[in-house]
């Protein structure tokens, strides 16, 4: 699951998981095994971490949920060797409206007792995050699903395999065009 820091993707990601009986990875969960009073400085070995147990899930064949901003381009190599693996490869993505939502929403987990993310980081990754999922990820998944999550719930956006699109939601459509500067087909 992608999206930039504030868009629900932990959410989404552990729903999903406990649902399917299979494993969770995400950095900011190892972040707080590696160092439960102080995750922040742990970021780099965390992510060292996770690269390293992806790895191992897919040398084993084993399913399982990955949470990831997709403001990097790391994955890359990952998708494509677990394509090779055999693997089904779905991205979920997971967008709201700006960046100042986002920010919002992470000062109120800190406020909540979770995790802090930088709001330089959180406004960098916004946009990298979009771009990303949209010109590269979603291009080298076997499918993908477009979720818009800045209301009262999620709405279901849009679906496809590589550049095949299904559009659920035309509005919803529209502003993700909008927010990332992408036509429909490309």
């Amino acid at each position: 699951m992608g999206g930039a820091n504030g868009t629900g993707k932990t959410t989404f990601s552990l729903a999903y998981a406990r649902q399917r009986s299979i494993p969770y990875l995400g950095a900011d969960a190892i972040a707080l095994e590696i160092s439960p009073d102080a995750p922040a400085g742990v970021a780099v070995a965390a992510g060292s971490e996770l690269l390293r147990r992806l790895q191992q899930r897919l040398n084993g064949h084993e399913s399982f949920v990955l949470e990831t901003t997709l403001a990097g381009r790391t994955l890359k190599h990952s998708i494509e060797s677990a394509r090779s693996l055999g693997f089904r490869v779905t991205v979920l993505y997971l967008y709201v409206d700006s960046e100042e939502l986002c920010v919002a929403r992470v000062r109120e987990r800190v406020a909540k007792g979770g995790h802090d993310v930088p709001e330089p980081d959180i406004r960098r990754r916004y946009t990298r995050s979009l771009r990303n999922f949209w010109g590269s990820y979603r291009l080298l998944a076997d499918s993908w699903v477009l979720v818009y999550n800045g209301g009262d719930s999620a709405i279901d956006v849009a679906v496809g395999t590589g550049q095949s699109i299904f559009v659920r939601d035309e509005q919803q459509f529209a502003m993700f065009q909008a927010l990332t500067g992408v036509e429909r087909n490309g």
